[in-house]
């Protein structure tokens, strides 16, 4: 048999709906019409029949998950035609689905090859069952991905005929069942969803595989018991298993000690977090996945397979880990400090720009960014203390900050003439309020001019991802990178390396001043009206702008000729100057009245509360005179530098022409508003 589509969608409702919120569902539904099969392809037949393990999830006779394992010599799993597959074995002794597979059984299977990272799958229902095993009937055959699967050599070992007794325990892990989760780099996940009526009993299980760094799952004690929190990283977007859980919470986890052959089965509910500090915070994660036990055993050394130490997936290592988080919120509570960075790398972009990668040098944590954000930092000149600000050119890894720095003034040639690899900078912590919307479904376009390209390719990491696998594979993601000739135009290999891997990204390169040495750029001159009439389809696009002052202008004027809507132009400009947008777009401002009478400012922080007078000027002045040093650039409003956290919520008001984000305020352009306190985390 062939590839053959499907006439029916193979998502159920839950499916659906993640892929809905996410924002994949009609992609998915066209993929999965095409490679989800009722029947399983001759490779997958194949395959199964040279593997001495087979991954399973069923349900036990109170309809709750588990995942479990089958083990046999290859050959143990043979498929007679492509609609069936016979296994000769059954649960171990002990496991908490051994008598549970019956005639009529829904079974969830992962076929796994450890050795070559291979895998595929099965959702099934047992239509023979007998003594030395069963037969399966297919419902969906399915390929998937090596992401996130560490290789391992397997051997086999002959068991003691005097297997201990499994431990069975409730809602609370015991010691040695933590220890092994703790440990693990790899756990199986088990999930279960109704029938289309959403009765019981359950329709069809399933089985998945979830991998990471060592400690990746993170253990703590509720008050209702044991709970189980691990990252999800970018995968497949079909959502098999958070599909499930959207309908139906049960689920059944199984832990592997893979030199010792220990099985740790556990069975509970489990909820998906989508977002929040500790997702932004984990490097590589996409959301959490949430795991409350109710009930567990462990079997020691009964599984007949032993495995050596695993060689990681090249995919893990740019995932994170708990410690990097709690580092990371710590680091965000302190963020008004300074603190030192060490220079890790030095890569030249352009005749004039450098990449400067950073690593915290006081053992700290990496706080994560939105992409857009720039880093404050501190530099000491000729015994001058200089302080700046650049735009992160990368997304959020729990691993390093990169600033990628053009040299055009004092700072910046002190930077590329003096640092080398080893030094450290003090930096202060991401902020600023040009960043990327993640969750919008509209078309990006980004326009760059020079060294405006900084930001835009921490948002290209964010939509596209580092990997050939796009986050966002139904969103077109377009790039206007105009520069004045080849020498200017940096990060020419990563661009096209993105072009190269996702097909819903298009780049347009413009040199308006080309040498005759130069090649490898898309058209000459500058934006335009028919320029990008002539790129981009008829839409409506989320667009963001950066780079010099009138590049910025002339891009916002072809925009809206083209019938931009202004509230869709976001824009971040280098320097002093402010994009002027056309008069009848802007809104009045609806900020409080500034306080004419003397208001009480409390710095909580500090442990200091002072009166701040009408003639005291902004806060930020005011908490310099109350001998506060909090940190500061443009002291014009625009840089974002003095960004300081409001305790008090009452007083998210400020005067004359600052900004809020979120829980934020611009000390340097703000003033107490009439009629409420103030407290600042400061």
């Amino acid at each position: 048999m062939g590839e053959q589509t499907v006439s029916r969608s193979p998502f159920h409702a839950g499916e659906a709906a993640v892929q809905d919120r996410i924002g994949v569902r009609v992609r998915q539904e066209e993929v999965g019409r095409r490679v989800i099969r009722d029947f399983m392809p001759d490779q997958h037949r194949s395959f199964f029949e040279q593997l001495p393990l087979m991954l399973i999830g069923g349900l036990d006779e109170r309809a709750r998950p588990w995942a479990s394992v089958l083990t046999g010599p290859p050959g143990f799993m043979t498929s007679p035609d492509p609609r069936r597959l016979q296994v000769k074995a059954h649960p171990a002794s002990g496991d908490p689905l051994a008598g549970s597979i019956r005639v009529g059984t829904p079974l969830g299977l992962l076929g796994i090859e450890l050795e070559t990272r291979r895998r595929n799958r099965l959702n099934a229902t047992v239509r023979e069952q007998g003594a030395t095993g069963f037969t399966l009937a297919v419902d969906e055959s399915f390929g998937n991905c090596p992401q996130y699967i560490q290789v391992r050599q397997h051997r086999w070992v002959a068991l003691p005929d005097d297997l201990p007794p499994p431990e069975e325990f409730g809602a609370s892990l015991p010691a040695g069942a933590r220890a092994l989760i703790e440990a693990a780099d790899t756990f199986f996940i088990a999930t279960a969803s109704p029938d289309a009526e959403g009765s019981a009993p359950l329709k069809g299980c399933d089985v998945s595989h979830r991998g990471g760094k060592p400690g990746f799952v993170r253990v703590t004690e509720e008050e209702g018991g044991s709970v189980l929190t691990s990252p999800d990283f970018l995968g497949n977007f079909q959502f098999r298993t958070f599909g499930n859980l959207e309908i139906n919470p049960l689920a059944g986890l199984l832990f592997l000690d893979f030199a010792k052959g220990d099985m740790l089965f556990l069975t509970g509910t489990a909820t998906v977090i989508w977002d929040g500090p500790e997702v932004a915070a984990f490097a590589g994660a996409e959301r959490l996945l949430q795991f409350t036990l109710s009930e567990g055993r462990l079997l020691r050394e009964a599984l007949p397979l032993r495995w050596s130490a695993p060689e990681p997936s090249p995919y893990v290592a740019a995932t994170g880990s708990w410690e990097a988080v709690a580092a990371a919120q710590a680091a965000q509570a302190d963020g008004q400090r300074y603190r030192p960075f060490r220079i890790m790398a030095i890569e030249p972009e352009s005749d004039s720009v450098r990449s400067f990668y950073l690593e915290p040098a006081d053992g700290g944590g990496i706080v994560p960014h939105i992409p857009g954000q720039f880093l404050p930092i501190a530099v000491t000149v000729a015994g001058e203390v200089l302080k700046r600000t650049y735009t992160l050119s990368h997304a959020a890894n729990g691993r390093f900050y990169r600033l990628s720095i053009k040299r055009n003034g004092r700072v910046s040639t002190w930077l590329h003439h003096q640092m080398r690899v080893g030094d450290t900078l003090d930096c202060l912590t991401p902020r600023g309020e040009f960043t990327l919307d993640l969750t919008s479904p509209r078309p990006v376009l980004l326009l760059a001019g020079g060294i405006g390209i900084t930001p835009m390719l921490a948002m290209l990491d964010a939509l596209l991802g580092p990997t050939d696998r796009t986050r966002v594979p139904n969103r077109k993601v377009y790039l206007i990178y105009a520069v004045r000739h080849g020498g200017e135009h940096g990060f020419k290999l990563a661009l096209a390396e993105y072009g190269a891997r996702h097909q819903n990204f298009t780049l347009h390169t413009l040199y308006s001043v080309p040498r005759p040495e130069d090649a490898g750029y898309d058209g000459t001159g500058h934006v335009s009206v028919e320029g990008l009439q002539k790129l981009l389809p008829l839409d409506d696009y989320d667009a963001y702008l950066c780079g010099p002052p009138g590049f910025m202008q002339a891009a916002y004027g072809v925009l809206r000729r083209l019938g931009v809507a202004d509230a869709r132009i976001f824009a971040e400009s280098f320097g002093p100057a402010q994009l002027a947008r056309d008069p009848e777009c802007l809104t009045p401002s609806s900020g409080s009245v500034a306080a004419t009478e003397p208001m009480p400012v409390i710095f909580a922080r500090s442990g200091k509360t002072a009166v701040w007078h009408p003639g005291d000027g902004s806060l930020l002045d005011f908490a310099e005179a109350q001998g506060l040093t909090p940190p500061f650039e443009c002291r014009s409003g625009t840089c974002g530098t003095c960004l300081t956290r409001v305790i008090d919520v009452r007083a998210h008001q400020s005067a004359g022409p600052a900004r809020q984000q979120g829980d934020d305020l611009r000390l340097c352009s703000a003033t107490p508003a009439a009629g409420g306190s103030l407290t600042l985390d400061l």
